[in-house]
């Protein structure tokens, strides 16, 4: 059974390092909002008294280093007693604020951006993100507040906000994802509306322009009965409701060529399938860091029925399909052959996956962080595969060139510092 679960949460620099206690990184420290413990706690998928199993403290790992606020994470037992194997759960801070300012020309116009973004508010794992650009197109001013784990669980809320100049942007996310592979249900609600104004371009010239409004509201329910010889099943149903309108704009005296009004209303069916196969590296794509390679299947596929009869503008078949597989290379594969093995710089992989939305992400040497994995809940890789796409960012704060502080089953110093940095 498990013990007592101690949380060693770590800030961005080990200021015991003689290399590492300088000013500035003293100053990083003191300013960066360490990630409060009751958050890691809350991500994982054990209690004390709890049986003890190595699947869930694998999983638990890779939920806590998909987080982009987190350099990395680790669990190790430290102390066995009365038949209850205490556990201590580190986590490792990176630097989360992040401002950005953009300039450029083009075209004779020139477009700007200032952002003010903070992935981890006074140490919540709520992301606060402010933005104002200016573009070709159009000026925006947006805020979008976004937290992963509200109400003490995995329910994600997410709120964007927008106005601009021909328009606006309102949108809304409450979702309770499958975030393990044990997850045994889901269900979620969203809705967005925005308006602005589509110009369309030929040789640096305006030629057309309309005005566009999509409304979309989306409700959904799943169930699973869990993981079961390394593979989960999911059935998912809900309803959606997805609507185009388009509009002369007062604006323009040219000639118009207006696209057709689209309104859709219809129930759906989902099914999914995931595979239980994931290898674990260290040093291998980023520096001195852990990381999560899938390399199972997964597939899904979502059927609808759209009716005219039901205030649809036709009737049609809604059909949303996606397969994917991870491979390794050979090299990989003498290197480590389980999803527990962790190899210190000897076997070389190639993580891919194959799906009809597939995107993929890295950066060495800095944090990446992409917020979506195959088995519903935010991972982090080289490649990852998900029908509902990624988020990507990186922060140079992230670079631990220099650092060996805080690597997983070591103590502070015994690991050598990275080279070539």
């Amino acid at each position: 059974a498990i013990g007592e679960i101690v949380i060693d949460n770590q800030n961005i620099f080990n200021l015991e390092d003689p290399k590492d206690d300088v000013k500035l990184f003293r100053l990083a420290n003191h300013l960066h909002g360490r990630t409060r413990k009751s958050i890691i706690r809350e991500q994982l998928l054990f209690k004390s008294g709890e049986r003890y199993s190595r699947r869930l403290i694998d999983e638990s790992e890779r939920i806590l280093r998909g987080n982009a606020y987190f350099y990395d994470a680790w669990i190790r037992p430290v102390a066995y007693h009365d038949g209850q194997v205490d556990l201590r759960v580190t986590t490792r801070d990176v630097w989360t604020f992040n401002p950005g300012f953009n300039f450029g020309r083009s075209g004779g116009t020139n477009s700007t951006g200032v952002q003010l973004e903070e992935i981890n508010f006074l140490g919540s794992g709520a992301s606060v993100k402010l933005e104002h650009t200016t573009d070709v197109d159009r000026t925006k001013s947006l805020v979008e507040v976004s937290d992963m784990h509200a109400f003490g669980g995995f329910t994600a809320v997410d709120v964007n906000y927008a106005n601009s100049s021909d328009g606006r942007l309102r949108d809304f996310t409450l979702n309770r994802p499958f975030y393990a592979l044990d997850t045994r249900w889901a269900g979620g609600l969203s809705g967005r509306d925005d308006i602005q104004t589509d110009s369309l371009w030929d040789r640096g010239q305006v030629i057309d322009q309309f005005r566009d409004q999509h409304e979309f509201v989306q409700l959904y329910g799943g169930w699973s009965n869990g993981l079961h010889n390394g593979w989960v099943r999911r059935f998912s149903s809900g309803v959606t409701y997805d609507e185009r309108r388009f509009q002369p704009v007062s604006t323009w005296t040219g000639v118009t060529a207006i696209p057709q009004d689209q309104r859709f209303l219809y129930p759906w069916v989902q099914f999914g399938l995931v595979e239980d196969r994931y290898l674990k590296f260290f040093n291998h794509d980023q520096i001195a860091r852990t990381e999560d390679f899938y390399i199972g299947t997964t597939a899904s596929v979502r059927v609808g029925w759209a009716d005219s009869t039901l205030g649809s503008s036709r009737s049609a078949l809604m059909l949303q399909s996606s397969v994917g597989r991870g491979t390794t290379s050979s090299r990989a594969a003498t290197g480590s052959s389980s999803r527990r093995s962790q190899p210190r710089g000897a076997g070389v992989s190639t993580s891919t996956s194959r799906s009809s939305s597939a995107a993929t992400a890295g950066c060495a040497a800095i944090r990446c962080a992409t917020r979506t994995a195959p088995h519903g809940r935010s991972g982090r890789s080289s490649s990852a595969s998900s029908a509902t796409g990624i988020r990507f960012g990186c922060s140079a704060w992230a670079r631990r060139c220099s650092s060996t502080w805080g690597a997983p089953g070591a103590t502070p110093r015994s690991r050598p510092r990275a080279s070539g940095c």
